[in-house]
């Protein structure tokens, strides 16, 4: 399954399908990975946990330190060579850029495993945001804990950490983000 979404949650038929797989498929290592995609665990209203990821200057951020004192926090999974990662880059550049002052905070989680790939991505798309990575690409703790699938993978966070969207894009985070500041 290489890590990657191939059915959306609301995807119906893969869920029907699923469902008419014998138990010993269900219960398969595949089965459970479909599974996992098929069926995500929603996070909305948990915490994310404590975490601490190095920049790309060796810097350990927590995030804690990286919450503090913000209204909204967007965390963004992405990698280099995510083509759909890349196209919503901007986007996120310009949510940032409209909130920022207005107490939104932006922080990339790279699921690259090269530097150098990860460090041209940033300068090319221009992104001034803070991003971390421990260049495990899937094998990430966090990326784990948090079940994430496929990327890009985008979580709001409001002032309290606790998570009030996932997998947004467009203006459904764009809502999230502006309902979450106010």
């Amino acid at each position: 399954l290489n890590n990657r979404a191939y059915f959306s949650s609301n995807d119906t038929e893969a869920k029907e399908l699923f469902n008419g797989f014998s138990e010993e498929a269900k219960n398969s290592f595949y089965g459970q990975a479909l599974k996992k995609q098929i069926f995500p665990k929603t996070l909305k209203g948990k915490s994310v946990p404590e975490f601490s990821l190095p920049d790309r200057n060796e810097k350990v951020y927590s995030m804690k330190e990286l919450s503090k004192g913000k209204k909204c926090v967007l965390i963004d999974f992405w990698a280099s060579w995510c083509g759909p990662c890349r196209a919503e880059n901007p986007h996120v550049k310009e949510l940032y850029e409209k909130y920022h002052d207005k107490g939104l905070e932006v922080i990339s989680v790279s699921l690259d495993d090269k530097k150098d790939k990860w460090q041209k991505a940033i300068e090319q798309d221009g992104l001034p945001w803070i991003h971390v990575s421990d260049l495990q690409a899937w094998g990430n703790p966090l990326v784990k804990m948090l079940g994430i699938q496929g990327i890009p993978y985008l979580i709001v966070l409001d002032k309290d950490n606790r998570i009030v969207g996932t997998r947004l894009r467009g203006e459904q985070l764009d809502r999230c983000v502006m309902e979450t500041i106010r």
